[in-house]
């Protein structure tokens, strides 16, 4: 739902929410662990598990995710390559994430590293 006119102008909103919110998008130390939200989207070419066999006629990812038909990304990107995952990941580098993550581990040398 929504007025955004693809998935990325829809996280762009969530984004701006939260930081209007206050809620921590990045990065942080939280509750004794070094904390890092990490932007990305699946991709076929990451799954090097052989397909399952003896189940009958299983559905590709594209027939039965929800996101294959409910997300729409702005002209040139595809979920069925690898521009939408490639995207999501230049966030990653825009925000900095991995000078900040090396920042808050090295101010906590022993914190685990939580990522999702």
């Amino acid at each position: 739902g929504g007025t955004s006119s693809d998935s990325f102008a829809k996280f762009g909103a969530v984004e701006r929410a939260c930081k209007d919110a206050g809620v921590a998008f990045g990065p942080a130390f939280v509750g004794g662990c070094v904390v890092a939200p990490v932007q990305s989207w699946h991709h076929a070419s990451w799954d090097t598990e052989p397909d399952v066999e003896g189940w009958g006629r299983l559905p590709a990812a594209h027939e039965c995710m929800v996101d294959f038909f409910r997300c729409r990304f702005p002209a040139g990107l595809d979920q069925k390559d690898d521009s939408v995952a490639k995207a999501f990941d230049k966030l990653n580098d825009a925000y900095g994430l991995e000078n900040r993550v090396a920042e808050l581990r090295a101010a906590h040398p022993g914190a685990p590293l939580v990522t999702f």
